[in-house]
């Protein structure tokens, strides 16, 4: 959005334009103070000793797949998801057609990333039970 009103900006004023810096701050509902700086991760990857303090920020998956859009699987759904086969619409509900989607079991689980087709959902990437 702000690259296109930059850009739009400048044909209105019969010129061109380009930003020389952009940051997002946020997006949906986690913003850039929850995130870990790359360097921290570097010097964890270096340092076994700092990892706790990195897991400690990472949030649960579970929690991560709430906020975003999503599905609710039946049982069967949720075996077809967990095998990485097709799942037919029949065995899903609340389907909103986004490019992709969060399958969750009927426990709150989530068990796939899911994208709607006409028929069915295809799975995406399966999340490991835990």
């Amino acid at each position: 959005y702000v690259r296109s009103f930059a850009r739009d900006l400048a044909a209105k004023l019969g010129t061109l334009a380009h930003l020389t810096a952009l940051r997002r701050t946020r997006n949906g509902a986690f913003e850039l103070v929850q995130s870990v700086d790359f360097e921290d991760l570097r010097a964890a990857r270096a340092e076994q000793s700092l990892r706790p303090a990195i897991g400690a920020r990472v949030l649960p998956l579970v929690d991560v797949c709430r906020s975003l859009p999503h599905v609710v699987l039946d049982e069967e759904g949720t075996v077809h998801a967990r095998c990485g086969r097709r799942i037919p619409r029949a065995h899903a509900s609340g389907i909103v057609e986004l490019p992709s989607l969060v399958a969750f079991d009927p426990a709150g689980v989530p068990v796939a990333l899911v994208a709607p087709e006409p028929e069915q959902l295809k799975v995406l990437r399966g999340f490991r039970a835990l």
